[in-house]
Parts: C-alpha cells; sequence; structure tokens
C-alpha cells in the first residue's frame, strides 16, 4: 500500500520532538537567568530553527497543506499531503517562473541579494526528494508541538547581533570605507570580457549553463537548477545579440576603470568599443 512509505513519519517527528524538547531543557537548566534562557533558547530552537524553510512560498504551503490534513486525520496527515505534492510543486514553479520572468537583470542592485537568495532557496527546496521534504515536515510539527508546549514569553526583550552595535558618528566612518558596491550584471559582463580576450567564445567553447556554473563558483553561490538561476537568465541576456539593452551602458562604464588600473589593455579597447557603439545607438534615437 502507498501509505506504508510513510510509515515512519510519525517515530520522526517523536525523534526531533524528544531530541530539541532534551536541549531547550538542558540549555535552561545550566543558564543562571532561567526566564531569559527560556525566552532566548526558544527563539533559537523553536521560532528561529535554522533548518526549518522560511520565507518560501513552496515550503509555507506545503507545511500549512500538512497542518489542515493533521487537524482532520492526524495518521492519514502526511500520506494526504504528499499526495498533493505535485499540485503545491506546480503552483510554486508557476510563481517561480513568474518571478524570474520579471527580475530585471540590467538594475541589480544590493537590495537585490536578498531576493536572488530567496529564489535559489526556493530551487534549492523543489529540487528536493520526497523522504527529504518529509523529514522537514517532521521536523516542522515537532516544533509545532513544543511552541505549544512551552509559550513564548513576549515580556522578555532578547540580545540581537542584528541591533545597531555602532554609535552613529562610528557607524558612519565606517559606511565611508566602502567606495563601490558591485551588481552581479556587472561581474557577470566583467567574466565575459575574460574570458573572450582568452579566446574563448560563448555556445562555441561552451554552454551557458557551463558559464553560469563557472559564476557561481566565482560568487560563492550554491548550485541547484541552473537553468532557472537568476545568473543563467543574466548570461542569457548578455548574449543575445538581438538584445540592444544587455550589457547595458551603465555597467559597461562601472566596469572599465577596473580593467583599465589593470592595465588589461586589449579587454580596455573592446569595452570602450562597446560603449561608444552604445552611445552613437542612444544619440540617433
Amino acid at each position: 500500500m502507498e501509505l506504508m512509505k510513510y510509515n515512519d513519519f510519525d517515530v520522526q517527528v517523536d525523534e526531533f520532538y524528544n531530541q530539541l524538547k532534551t536541549n531547550y531543557l538542558n540549555q535552561i537548566e545550566l543558564a543562571t537567568d532561567k526566564e531569559y534562557a527560556k525566552a532566548f533558547f526558544y527563539s533559537q530552537y523553536f521560532e528561529r530553527n535554522v533548518n526549518v524553510p522560511k520565507d518560501s512560498f513552496f515550503f509555507n504551503t506545503l507545511s500549512k497543506t500538512l497542518i489542515h490534513n493533521y487537524r482532520l486525520n492526524p495518521e492519514m496527515a502526511i500520506f494526504n499531503t504528499m499526495d498533493k505534492l505535485y499540485l503545491i510543486r506546480e503552483r510554486a514553479e508557476l510563481i517561480l517562473n513568474a518571478t524570474l520572468d520579471s527580475y530585471d537583470y540590467a538594475q541589480i542592485d544590493s537590495r537585490s541579494f536578498l531576493q536572488e537568495e530567496l529564489l535559489e532557496k526556493e530551487l534549492y527546496l523543489l529540487a528536493l526528494e520526497v523522504p527529504e521534504l518529509v523529514n522537514l515536515l517532521a521536523l516542522f510539527l515537532a516544533i509545532k508541538k513544543l511552541k505549544a508546549e512551552f509559550p513564548k514569553d513576549d515580556s522578555i526583550e532578547l540580545f540581537s547581533l542584528d541591533a545597531p552595535l555602532l554609535t552613529e558618528n562610528t557607524a558612519k566612518k565606517s559606511k565611508a570605507k566602502t567606495t563601490a558596491v558591485f551588481t552581479e550584471s556587472q561581474q557577470i559582463i566583467a567574466i565575459h570580457f575574460i574570458l573572450e580576450s582568452l579566446g574563448v567564445q560563448a555556445r562555441r567553447d561552451y554552454s551557458l549553463a557551463a558559464y553560469a556554473r563557472f559564476t557561481h563558483l566565482i560568487a560563492r553561490k550554491s548550485i541547484t537548477i541552473i537553468e532557472n538561476s537568476p545568473k543563467h537568465g543574466m548570461i542569457k541576456r548578455l548574449h543575445n545579440y538581438k538584445d540592444e539593452k544587455h550589457p547595458s551602458l551603465k555597467d559597461l562604464k562601472s566596469i572599465l576603470p577596473y580593467f583599465k588600473d589593470m592595465r588589461l589593455d586589449a579587454i580596455v579597447e573592446k569595452i570602450e568599443m562597446e560603449i561608444n557603439f552604445k552611445e552613437e545607438e542612444e544619440n540617433k534615437k
């Protein structure tokens, strides 16, 4: 019977529950201020557990489906949830593709880095196999039970590294040290000119997917489904010769000084030619 595949789900939930509860109570026992410790380790183990995906449409929908089914029939909850997995994946992929299509690769700045992280996390979760998803749902359910058993005390203010630790003047001095912020599109354009100077040509010597994996290596970004990566989308636009917007004039002018500083004259010449061409095209309009 298909249901047999999920027979160990309750065992997984119990294992996570017992492990987290033991760790939580042990940490409180060791603490001097028990009430503060309760609030702090509630946050660490239950509320902000790093192993439970956050801000994911796919996992949020999957976990809400589990809770819905659990309230109706606990014994069949995981089976009924995973029975709808293909529909949840389809909806998540539709939303993800719409997000990727609307992603403005030419206007990416430092504020967009978080958005890219969220996209890559969504891709990672969508690529997980059923046993991995069941394991995540077991952890999610165990934490939900523990949160009900140990209510949160909102009256205690916890220390956070996210809080500002510098004075206003120190923060201004620290901020002043940052002289440039580089976008991902600038990074990819720079790599493009470097490879081109080595005689390596796109689509002749490598696929766009290989190019994307190479940029992930340099940027220390994890790889999931590379074809859906925001980097892959930027690279595709860069090598689409009918797309006059890529590379943008702004990005070309931004990377040029760094190649000049390195005295990479051959690359400088190519970038300047591209800049002149785009400026002439703009003047014609």
